[in-house]
């Protein structure tokens, strides 16, 4: 979600970038099913699979958040596009916490999580400088 944020034609408007989000998540959605479904094998349905891959999701929301509060405050599309990133930044550290602290002891793995951030962290970062 982070690439179609930083990737966003900045000459649109924020509604656009919304679009674009909702487009792209229930796109990655269909594709997540999809797996599940041939994953599954013979007992897996399309119903299931849709439901059980509703998480893929959420990580729209920030950026959807940013474009609607853009669009409604009429932001320039730098400050939806950081607004967008922090929240992506924040849910992706939401989500860590919550898989952490639902981890048994035993496999828990702070270390590796934590790189896992910062590399991702980074990457949005980057993609954020070499579109600008």
């Amino acid at each position: 979600m982070a690439v179609v944020d930083v990737a966003w034609d900045s000459e649109g408007e924020p509604w656009e970038l919304a679009a674009l989000a909702i487009g792209y998540a229930v796109a990655i959605w269909f594709a997540h099913s999809f797996a599940t479904v041939v994953a599954g094998g013979r007992d897996a349905t399309w119903r299931s699979a849709l439901v059980h891959e509703e998480p893929v999701m959420l990580g729209a929301v920030p950026v959807i958040v940013a474009a609607v509060l853009g669009q409604l405050f009429d932001w320039d599309s730098s400050t939806v596009e950081l607004v967008g990133l922090i929240g992506l930044g924040v849910l992706l550290v939401a989500i860590q916490l919550v898989l952490l602290r639902t981890a048994p002891p035993h496999e828990r793995r702070v270390g590796g999580t934590l790189v896992l951030d910062l590399v991702s962290a980074l990457l949005i970062v980057l993609l954020l400088l070499a579109v600008h």
